[in-house]
């Protein structure tokens, strides 16, 4: 059987999709590698095309990213489906170290990599994506098995995609990407990989991840994510409580997702949404947003914020001077 399919989504990326290829086509083992163009109007697909038979070229329609990666997933054959975006780039042995482990580890479902950030002038803004996670001290020092998969995920997204590995049964059990979901749906799957078995990692820098070091969430895209996230967890609820107990945290760890989530909604003025994120936090033992929730549930929360605003006023002083 062919040993690895790996499935790279472009959209107008002809100026770097090149480096992407070339990385993989270096990593000494014989993949397939397919490349979806999502409906790019750039060059994309004549630089694709420029590899011939090295290199699977798929056009689409423009759909999104999720549907990218799973137009390439049911075309894979390979036993291990990996994910390389085309503006980052493996580095030399990355396959290797993870297919290693893979033999250490017959269990194992996914392993994932490290990964250095760089901006487009190739400056490294971030050394390490594992040792920017609140949990990093925590995590294994060397390759092995991924101690709390469930309860980190929870807690952050810290799949790099770029760098997941997954045995395409696995991948087949867990599902492919939501493509309803236009983001938090890496993560999305990344729990459901975790739940359908063991995850192993890689702890040193196996890729670099092209980044937009000005790039930041507006404030609607913050509202967007906080819906996602929620809808996501909830979800998946059922699963991941028993999980979090076997890896020795508890449901306080799930519903601190839900009253953040609620409280971006709630300052983006989408109350109903606030309102369903702090129930599901309630619900998971967590109280502390009650009372917005109640107002959020009444209708009351613009009337309470103009209240607020209303007496944060500063107090103007009088116009007949000071007292004799």
């Amino acid at each position: 059987m062919l040993k690895v399919s790996t499935v790279i989504p472009a959209y107008n990326a002809a100026a770097f999709v090149a480096r992407a290829i070339d990385s993989a086509l270096i990593q000494g083992f014989d993949q397939q590698i397919i490349v979806v163009d999502d409906g790019s109007t750039d060059d994309t697909a004549r630089v694709v095309s420029a590899y011939a038979n090295a290199v699977e070229l798929v056009r689409t329609a423009n759909r999104g990213v999720s549907a990218a990666r799973n137009e390439a997933i049911r075309r894979a054959r390979g036993e291990f489906v990996a994910f390389l975006d085309a503006d980052d780039e493996w580095l030399p042995g990355k396959l290797s170290a993870q297919l290693e482990l893979f033999e250490r580890y017959p269990d194992l479902g996914t392993v994932i990599a490290d990964e250095v950030h760089v901006d487009p002038q190739g400056t490294v803004v971030r050394p390490s994506f594992f040792g920017s996670r609140s949990f990093a001290r925590e995590l294994p020092e060397a390759p092995g098995v991924v101690p709390k998969p469930i309860t980190w995920l929870v807690k952050e997204s810290f799949f790099p995609t770029s760098s997941v590995l997954a045995r395409r049964t696995v991948l087949a059990q867990a599902g492919f990407f939501d493509e309803t979901l236009s983001i938090v749906e890496d993560r999305d799957l990344w729990i459901r990989l975790a739940l359908a078995g063991p995850v192993g990692i890689v702890p040193s820098v196996q890729l670099r991840y092209l980044t937009n070091q000005s790039a930041s969430l507006s404030r609607a895209s913050r509202a967007r994510w906080a819906r996602s996230l929620s809808r996501v967890l909830w979800r998946y609820r059922t699963r991941i409580e028993p999980r979090l107990q076997s890896e020795g945290a508890g449901r306080g760890v799930l519903a601190t997702q839900f009253v953040s989530a609620g409280d971006v909604l709630w300052h983006a003025d989408e109350h109903a949404a606030a309102c369903t994120s702090y129930v599901r936090a309630m619900l998971c033992g967590d109280a502390s947003r009650l009372g917005k929730a109640i107002v959020c549930a009444t209708g009351a929360a613009p009337l309470l914020k103009r209240l607020k605003r209303v007496l944060r006023r500063p107090t103007t002083a009088g116009t007949d001077g000071p007292a004799a």
